[in-house]
C-alpha cells in the first residue's frame, strides 16, 4: 500500500503546452527584438524625410543651402582672434563666498510685510501666518526641508528609489500657522530679521511638574568632589 500511495504522490514534470516549442532547436525571441523591428522602419522614414546632402568638386558632403541659411550670417574669426578672446563674467564673484553646492542665493522678499511676527515655542515653532505673502511662507517651510541622502545613495548606485522621497520635509502647514522644528530658531530669525520684520518670540514649552524627591545614596570620592563644586 505505500508503494502505491508514494506512486500516486510522484507526477513526473512536464513542460506547459503554451511553453512548447514549435520546432526543436528555436530559440526564444530575444528581449528588444520586437521594438527594434517597430523601430527600423520609423528611422528609414525618418531619413527620407531629412532633406539633401550636397556633394561639392572635392567629394565632401555639404549641407543644403535652405536648411543653414543663418551661416551667411556667421563671421569667420581668425586664430590670432580667438586667441586673444576673453570671457567677460558680468556675475564675478570671488570663491570663498560662493554658497554650498545644490543651494541657490535667495531673492529677497517682494511686498507688503508685518512690523512683527509671533513666534511660538512649543513642542514645534510656530510662525504666524497674519500679514506674511505666500512666498514668505514657501520660504519658511523649505527652511525645514533637506535633501535625503539615502535618495541619491540608491540613485548613484542605480537602486530603486521606490518609496524613497527626494526631499524630507519636516515642516507643517496649520491654518494659523508655520509649524518648524525648534532647531530652525536661528534661520527663522535671520529670514525675518533679513527682510525688516521685528519676531517676537513666546515660550510655551512645558517645563514639567516638580516632585519632592531626595538621594539616598552614596557617591564614590570622584562623583562626590564632582558635586561638591
Amino acid at each position: 500500500m505505500s508503494f502505491l500511495r508514494h506512486g500516486q504522490i510522484y507526477q513526473p514534470m512536464s513542460p506547459p503546452k503554451g511553453r512548447r516549442r514549435s520546432r526543436p532547436g528555436s530559440a526564444p525571441t530575444p528581449i528588444g527584438s520586437m521594438s527594434l523591428q517597430l523601430a527600423i522602419p520609423q528611422q528609414v522614414a525618418l531619413l527620407q524625410s531629412l532633406p539633401p546632402l550636397h556633394q561639392s568638386a572635392s567629394f565632401s558632403r555639404q549641407p543644403a543651402p535652405t536648411v543653414n541659411r543663418h551661416h551667411r550670417r556667421v563671421r569667420e574669426f581668425s586664430s590670432s582672434t580667438m586667441r586673444n578672446f576673453q570671457p567677460v563674467l558680468t556675475d564675478a564673484q570671488d570663491p570663498w563666498t560662493l554658497p554650498p553646492s545644490r543651494k541657490r542665493m535667495e531673492r529677497p522678499i517682494e511686498g507688503p510685510l508685518p512690523e512683527r511676527v509671533q513666534i511660538v515655542c512649543a513642542n514645534l515653532l510656530y510662525v504666524e501666518k497674519e500679514g506674511l505673502p505666500p512666498t514668505m511662507l514657501t520660504r519658511l517651510l523649505r527652511l525645514a526641508a533637506f535633501q535625503n541622502p539615502e535618495f541619491y545613495k540608491a540613485q548613484a548606485m542605480r537602486l530603486p528609489t521606490y518609496a524613497k522621497p527626494r526631499v524630507i520635509a519636516c515642516g507643517q502647514d496649520f491654518p494659523q500657522y508655520i509649524a518648524v522644528p525648534r532647531g530652525c530658531l536661528r534661520d527663522v530669525l535671520a529670514l525675518l530679521q533679513a527682510h525688516n520684520v521685528r519676531p517676537e518670540v513666546r515660550d510655551e514649552r512645558f517645563a514639567g511638574t516638580p516632585i519632592a524627591a531626595e538621594f539616598a545614596g552614596q557617591l564614590r570620592p570622584i562623583p562626590r568632589q564632582g558635586s561638591a563644586h
